[in-house]
């Protein structure tokens, strides 16, 4: 076995907490690309723009309606691989929730 020439590319891990990069070696012949989520580089959202989304989503009811009669509910965010900063979201929707129905506490 001969040594082969490698390609070495940088790849971002840990995206949105620290951003730290590694390096990772392929053969030289492949075709490497790195395919980012639509979006990737939007500017974070302010307070505002978070609050209006949560009070008039795009192709679905508002919270506040998904919710109508509940007791209680259960919101569900996406993977620690791909963290969303929950703590900058949760009080609007919490504040969507609670103000809709009385039943809900904070």
């Amino acid at each position: 076995m001969g040594l082969h020439k490698v390609q070495k590319v940088r790849m971002c891990i840990n995206a949105f907490r620290e951003d730290n990069e590694i390096e990772l070696g392929f053969p030289e012949g492949w075709d490497v690309t790195e395919c980012r989520m639509a979006g990737h580089d939007t500017p974070v959202l302010s307070e505002d723009e978070m609050r209006s989304a949560l009070h008039e989503p795009i192709g679905t009811p508002r919270l506040s309606q998904l919710a109508k009669g509940a007791k209680e509910v259960c919101i569900l965010f996406d993977d620690i691989a791909k963290p969303t900063p929950t703590s900058r979201i949760i009080p609007f929707a919490r504040s969507l929730l609670v103000a809709r129905d009385n039943t809900l506490s904070s």
